[in-house]
C-alpha cells in the first residue's frame, strides 16, 4: 500500500488551499476506500459520503440528481393505475405505431405498452389541408361535365382534366378506343386525383347515362344546325362532347347530340386544340352560372350522400379503398375531419 501513503501525502502537500476539515473528510474516505470499506460503485457510495460530509458541516458538492439510492421506474402521477386513452394517440395515422416523441409529447411515459389498442382516429393531416379539401368540394358542380370521345393523347387528356378541376366540374366521362391504356403527363398537375373519369363502352351508352341524369348534350362541330356557343343556356345541366384530336366527333355522336355548337374563329385554321375548346366552353358555362348566382359554395352542387362519400375519399383515400374492398360502409366524419368510428389497428392503412 505504498502508493496509498504517497497519495495521502500528496493531498496534504499539494492542496494547502483546501480547508482542514475538508482534507480530513477526503482522507477519511480515502482510508475507507483503501481498506475496502466503501463499495466501488460511486452511486451507491454517495449517500454515505453525504452523511459523512454533513457531520463535518460540509455541504455536498455534487448535484442531488447524481446521488441517492436507486429507485424503480415511476409512471407519471396522472397515469398511475391507468391506461392510455384514445385521445392521447388521436393524431396518429391508422395502422401506425406511436414513437417515443409521440408518447412524451402526449404526456404518456415511453414505457407504457400500447399493443392491441383500438382508438378513434383523428385527422392525420393538417387542419388547413382538410379545410382546403372541403372548400374545393363545396364548389363542385355535378350538373356540368364533358364527354371525351376517343381523346387519347396524354397532353390533351391531362389539360382537359386540369380545366375541369379549375372550373368545378365534379367528374368527366370518356369513350375510349379499345386496347388503349389511358395515360396522363405533368400537364394534369395531379388533377386526375380530383376529377374522376367515368368510362362508357360506346357513345350510345354514354349519351343514355347522361340523359338519364337530365343533361342536355352539346357537341362541338361545324354544321348547318350548329349555333354560336355563347347563345346557348349553360345554366342548366350541360355536357360538352369533344371529339378526337384529328377527326372530331364521329358521325354517330354528331347525329345524337341535342345541340351542335361552334366557337367563332377568324384565322386560316378553323379549329382549336381539343383541350382549348373544352376550356372555352367550360369557362363560358361558369361565367353564365356566376351571373345567375348558381355557383355552389356550400356543397349544394352535389347530393348529400355523394358529398359525404367524396369528402372521405379525398381525405382518407386508403381507408375508402379498404372499405370498398371488404364491402363495408364508409365511416362517418365530424366537422373537424376526424373519423367517428373505431378501425382495427391491425389494418395497415395510411391516410
Amino acid at each position: 500500500m505504498a502508493w496509498g501513503s504517497e497519495l495521502k501525502e500528496g493531498i496534504r502537500r499539494r492542496s494547502p488551499q483546501i480547508a482542514p476539515q475538508r482534507q480530513t473528510a477526503v482522507l477519511a474516505h480515502l482510508n475507507a476506500l483503501l481498506n475496502q470499506q466503501l463499495p466501488l460503485n460511486p452511486v451507491a457510495s454517495l449517500p454515505r459520503r453525504r452523511e459523512a460530509d454533513a457531520a463535518c458541516g460540509i455541504d455536498h458538492p455534487l448535484p442531488r440528481h447524481i446521488g441517492g439510492t436507486r429507485q424503480p421506474p415511476q409512471r407519471p402521477a396522472h397515469l398511475a393505475g391507468t391506461t392510455p386513452t384514445p385521445q392521447q394517440f388521436s393524431h396518429l395515422p391508422i395502422g401506425s405505431q406511436p414513437t417515443r416523441w409521440d408518447l412524451a409529447h402526449q404526456g404518456v411515459h415511453p414505457l407504457v405498452k400500447t399493443g392491441g389498442l383500438r382508438c378513434c382516429q383523428a385527422l392525420p393531416l393538417l387542419p388547413r389541408r382538410f379545410e382546403r379539401l372541403r372548400s374545393v368540394l363545396n364548389g363542385r358542380m355535378g350538373d356540368l361535365t364533358v364527354l371525351m370521345e376517343a381523346v387519347e393523347k396524354p397532353h390533351n387528356l391531362s389539360a382537359i382534366l386540369r380545366t375541369c378541376d379549375a372550373t368545378g366540374v365534379f367528374e368527366a366521362h370518356a369513350v375510349s378506343l379499345k386496347g388503349r391504356p389511358r395515360t396522363f403527363n405533368s400537364t394534369a398537375q395531379g388533377s386526375q386525383k380530383w376529377v374522376p373519369i367515368r368510362d362508357h363502352d360506346s357513345v350510345e351508352d354514354a349519351f343514355g347515362a347522361l340523359r338519364a341524369k337530365g343533361f342536355r348534350i352539346y357537341g362541338t362541330m361545324l354544321g348547318v344546325n350548329a349555333v354560336d356557343y355563347r347563345s346557348c343556356d349553360f345554366t342548366q345541366p350541360s355536357a360538352f362532347v369533344l371529339g378526337a384530336e384529328k377527326w372530331g366527333l364521329t358521325a354517330a355522336a354528331g347525329a345524337a347530340v341535342d345541340q351542335p355548337v361552334f366557337i367563332p374563329m377568324t384565322g386560316m385554321v378553323q379549329s382549336l386544340n381539343v383541350s382549348v375548346a373544352a376550356a372555352t366552353l367550360l369557362f363560358e358555362a361558369v361565367r353564365q352560372r356566376q351571373a345567375a348566382g348558381l355557383i355552389p359554395t356550400a356543397g349544394e352542387g352535389l347530393g348529400p350522400e355523394l358529398y359525404k362519400s367524396t369528402l372521405l375519399e379525398w381525405a382518407y383515400p386508403q381507408v375508402a379503398r379498404w372499405c370498398r374492398d371488404i364491402g363495408r360502409p364508409y365511416p362517418e366524419l365530424n366537422a373537424q375531419g376526424e373519423l367517428l368510428e373505431e378501425l382495427p389497428r391491425t389494418v395497415k392503412l395510411r391516410c
